[in-house]
């Protein structure tokens, strides 16, 4: 199995073949990211970007602050800006990639680990081209993982230059203030370390650069003291919302997850290289395999046996695949006849899955005449994630249309008010319906359900009493405005449906629904 998997092609091809592949794969990120339109996760995110602060209710704010710097400030709105951080942390991280595995072996090495990665769903799409707090996080993983190469991996021994102890604990500093995961680095050194290669606990600056790193955590402790530390007990209650009962969905949801989103293919040529690893069937010092093995395994393990006992989701496990895709780029090269660079089939094949799965999502979301989910008219389009990422901007115009008929006739009153009880889809009605038309949005409901909204609430006008206001939901996700308002307003009206069509077939209604006379402010 394994020499058929890595057996070369008749026509060798050259390490230039590499960067026209990344380039080519890049190309159709960028198309895909300015035609279609943000998902539920991508959206949401957009808010941080408007409303800077030092913290959110779900994440640190370094994809806000990304968000905010390649929109110029919010100014240029459009998809493909809002992702650009994404298309550009995608090419620095196989650059990264790309040097640290030369570090560790040799040049041809760092090509293959550049291919892996651009062929890794999870590296390369969910992060290399959605924006999402993985999205600097895992730039400031592999920087990080660069830096300890550098430290714990180095031919030096121990005589290393005290700069790269700062710069490992800046980058991991950074990498926490992009997602609190990264913390999980200095517990893939400390595990390292501490089973290992116990003599780096004589090193000072080993100390120095780790209590450094946690000066970063302070806008984020900081903002949770201020604020009833509500980001520990949204998270904290993930877990205990199942209590501590085995879960076998949640396993078994995070083993296949984690197949599909590394890639099939790469997936089983990690399998391959740790077991390779494992039999000493790697040409790497003994000390290089082992540091490697402790910042990818017990990431991955953590978070499995996390899914034991709560929901957990496939890409959480993702940074740790990294330290594996440079172990099994180093395992490919020594297949490799007499020094002579070759793409093997396994990773031709892997980026060539990618890339066809790129084009073939983005005509499945755009233009495929094609209902994947409920047919049902009352939950018309549910379980189509597809709807996700399309028909909001349409929507946004149709929904102009009914307001302004609404105006002409006097049949609401007070101005324009958008409102939902959860943060999807309040993000998209945010961005794609009430900013465009210059409409007030408010998300009105439980803390636990509008998130961040509960916060940019408070920087709105409230909706004044006896006022009316448009709740708008959907068939696919449907939420009855009855029982969440009824108390808050005086009567409700019927729904007005929208249909929504893709190539000319009916995916889902848009359900618009009069909310009269407000019986208090709300906010």
């Amino acid at each position: 199995m394994t020499s058929l998997t890595l057996q070369p092609h008749k026509k060798t091809l050259s390490a230039k073949w590499v960067w026209a592949i990344i380039l080519f794969t890049w190309i159709i990120k960028s198309i895909v990211a300015s035609g279609t339109e943000l998902s539920n996760d991508e959206v949401y995110y957009v808010q941080y970007g408007f409303y800077p602060e030092w913290n959110y209710f779900d994440h640190p704010p370094l994809v806000g602050l990304c968000i905010r710097f390649s929109t110029l400030g919010m100014m240029l709105k459009q998809e493909w800006f809002i992702r650009l951080s994404g298309l550009i942390f995608s090419l620095a991280n196989m650059y990264l990639i790309f040097k640290t595995t030369a570090l560790l072996k040799n040049k041809n090495a760092g090509y293959l680990a550049a291919l892996l990665y651009n062929s890794s769903i999870y590296a390369n799409v969910i992060t290399g081209l959605l924006i999402l707090p993985d999205t600097p996080m895992l730039f400031f993983w592999l920087l990080s993982l660069y830096y300890a190469v550098k430290i714990f991996a180095s031919e030096k021994g121990y005589a290393i230059p005290k700069k790269y102890f700062f710069l490992l604990s800046l980058s991991i500093g950074l990498c926490m203030l992009s997602k609190i995961h990264g913390v999980l680095i200095w517990g893939c050194l400390g595990f390292y370390v501490l089973f290992f290669d116990r003599r780096w606990l004589r090193v000072k600056w080993i100390y120095a650069s780790f209590f450094l790193s946690l000066i970063f955590l302070a806008p984020i402790i900081g903002w949770n003291i201020a604020n009833h530390f509500m980001t520990f007990q949204y998270h904290g209650g993930r877990v205990s919302e199942h209590g501590f009962h085995l879960q076998t969905d949640s396993f078994l949801r995070e083993i296949f997850g984690g197949f599909l989103y590394q890639n099939p293919v790469n997936y089983v040529l990690y399998v391959i290289a740790v077991a390779a690893c494992i039999r000493g069937g790697i040409r790497l010092n003994q000390r290089k395999k082992i540091f490697l093995l402790c910042m990818s395994l017990p990431v991955i393990a953590l978070f499995l046996g996390l899914s034991l006992f709560m929901d957990t989701l496939p890409h959480w496990s993702g940074p740790g695949f990294c330290a594996l895709i440079i172990l099994t780029a180093i395992y490919l090269t020594d297949k490799l006849l007499n020094n002579h660079f070759f793409i093997p089939r396994s990773v031709v094949a892997a980026n060539a899955l990618v890339i066809v799965g790129l084009i073939a999502a983005f005509i499945l979301v755009d233009f495929a005449p094609v209902n994947l989910g409920n047919k049902d008219e009352k939950k018309l389009g549910e379980f189509d994630f597809t709807l996700d990422m399309m028909g909001w901007k349409k929507f946004g115009k149709d929904f102009k249309t009914l307001v302004q008929s609404d105006s002409a006739t006097h049949a609401t009153n007070g101005p324009v008010t958008v409102i939902s009880n959860k943060w999807f889809p309040a993000s998209h009605l945010d961005l794609y319906v009430a900013r465009p038309n210059n409409y007030n949005f408010l998300a009105i409901g439980e803390v636990h359900d509008i998130h961040q909204f509960y916060f940019i609430n408070q920087t709105k006008p409230a909706l004044q009493k006896g006022n009316d206001a448009y709740y708008i939901t959907t068939t696919n996700f449907f939420n009855d405005p009855l029982p969440i308002y009824k108390d808050k307003f005086g009567s409700i009206d019927e729904p007005v449906k929208i249909p929504q069509y893709k190539s000319g077939k009916l995916m889902r209604y848009f359900l618009v629904y009069r909310c009269r006379g407000a019986k208090e402010n709300l906010q």
